[in-house]
């Protein structure tokens, strides 16, 4: 993990705010509302925390249901997101899938989930690492980069229609 000064760290986030300011500026001629440069700024500072968190926090839940959690109650910023991509003829993102187990689950869960026993599960889980556990790791780490991917797909298409800066990391031939 890299460790910043805070010279550093501060020419990040001047860095950062400055790429927001010039993007607004770029949506506001382009005709977007201050709401949904808002909400644009907001998923992309979501994806970054997204592809960061660690897939054994509570973060990473939260932010699937900020993001795009099929069980959210609310209008999720992935919904929000589409609905200015089809006002603005973008492509849209699908919505999140994320994995149907979680290591909060119940070892009968668990042990459903992977049709073996409940017994079986409890000794994997008392090692923390063993192979169910790690599985469970794998599943929300592949759901959590593909979330990722559809996001900076997402963001791609607004740089190439508006010439504007969100990090995308995609490759170019898309």
């Amino acid at each position: 993990m890299a460790h910043f000064t805070k010279d550093q760290y501060l020419g990040k986030e001047l860095y950062a705010a400055k790429v927001n300011m010039d993007n607004e500026k770029i949506l506001m001629d382009a005709g977007l509302n201050e709401d949904e440069i808002e909400l644009l700024i907001d998923l992309s500072h979501t994806r970054h925390k997204l592809h960061s968190a660690s897939s054994k926090s509570d973060e990473l839940r939260d932010l699937y249901i900020k993001v795009g959690h099929q069980y959210s109650a609310d209008e999720t910023l992935v919904d929000k997101a589409n609905k200015i991509a089809e006002k603005y003829n973008l492509p849209t993102m699908p919505a999140p899938e994320i994995p149907e187990i979680d290591l909060d689950d119940d070892y009968g869960m668990i042990a459903d989930f992977f049709g073996v026993s409940k017994e079986e599960v409890e000794k994997d889980f008392e090692e923390n690492t063993g192979e169910y556990y790690q599985d469970i790791l794998l599943e929300w780490e592949k759901a959590k980069n593909k979330t990722s991917h559809d996001i900076r797909v997402f963001f791609y298409h607004i740089n190439k229609k508006y010439g504007t800066d969100f990090p995308d990391d995609v490759p170019k031939d898309l």
